[in-house]
């Protein structure tokens, strides 16, 4: 249990370094990120991290063998799961971020946890908690790629009528001097047909997975049919294991688009990855749907440990 252990630790009073994560961290977090290829969670993600720090919030503390991330959201802190170079040294982190919060007055909030890691959480110390609408979508890149058997008979038959109803297709990686006006102007259509309340902070995200594409390693998918850009998608490919799908947006009045965009995608970028991150669905009744109907392999449950 991380409480026992972390009684055994000699914790320094002195708080942490944080500092502002900036592009400039890439380097060095992604040393770490390194020794956490099995962590399939967006958490793992540096250019998630960095693209939805759109408020400027997000701090971070490097250590020798580690790093901690920390943030603010609806007026609280929280602290992301400490990013490790030795997974065992968990309860060391923890007692780092305890004593921090102590000396600052504030509760310990960590989210993102995986299951192995809230194990060894003791539930009489600390509030562990988990909702369904936070589980991240994992699936097999194979299965996206090939879209084979009786379970995505629906999903080839809608990109057989999209290639015949549209030959004149054309899927490409983004060019920002031609695509980066009508990847709004699509955004701004798909956004007045969805029930989607934080529109203005998506679009400043998507803004920021532009503008950073190339030093993020994105893979920027766009879908034509004619002059009309009728899809598009943003994935982070940085994580050799898992590749993460930040946003895949497509016009609806174009028959089989989201179905193309996706398989299109899958295979001119992520082939060389075995999963696929698609993210949470935060509950939304369509978004969940569609998620689903796309048979991820895990549900990745994340835990929150809450300790005041």
């Amino acid at each position: 249990m991380i409480t026992q252990e972390i009684r055994q630790l000699n914790t320094d009073t002195l708080p942490l370094e944080f500092r502002k994560l900036s592009l400039a961290d890439k380097e060095n977090l992604e040393k770490i990120l390194s020794h956490n290829t099995e962590r399939l969670g967006w958490e793992y993600s540096f250019a998630m991290t960095h693209i939805w720090n759109s408020r400027g919030n997000a701090e971070v503390c490097f250590l020798s063998d580690m790093a901690i991330i920390r943030s603010m959201w609806g007026g609280r802190r929280i602290y992301y799961p400490p990013i490790l170079v030795d997974q065992r040294h968990l309860c060391r982190a923890v007692s780092l971020i305890e004593n921090e919060c102590r000396i600052e007055s504030v509760p310990l909030d960590i989210r993102g946890l995986e299951f192995e890691q809230m194990q060894r959480f003791d539930g009489s110390r600390y509030d562990i908690s988990t909702s369904r609408d936070n589980c991240d979508y994992i699936y097999s890149t194979d299965d996206l790629i090939t879209l084979k058997g009786k379970a995505f008979h629906s999903k080839r038959n809608f990109i057989t009528r999209f290639k015949a109803t549209y030959p004149d297709y054309n899927f490409r990686a983004y060019n920002d001097e031609l695509d980066r006006k009508n990847i709004f102007a699509l955004y701004e259509k798909w956004n007045a047909t969805t029930e989607h309340e934080t529109y203005a902070l998506e679009q400043l995200v998507i803004t920021r997975a532009l503008d950073y594409r190339v030093e993020l390693n994105l893979q920027i998918g766009v879908l034509y049919v004619n002059d009309n850009l009728v899809a598009f998608s943003i994935s982070d490919i940085s994580n050799h294991n898992i590749a993460h799908t930040f946003f895949e947006k497509a016009d609806k009045d174009y028959i089989g688009s989201f179905q193309a965009i996706n398989q299109f995608s899958a295979q001119a970028f992520l082939s060389n990855h075995k999963f696929v991150n698609r993210q949470e669905d935060l509950g939304i009744e369509g978004l969940r749907k569609a998620k689903l109907s796309y048979h991820p392999i895990k549900l990745l449950e994340k835990y929150r440990a809450v300790k005041c």
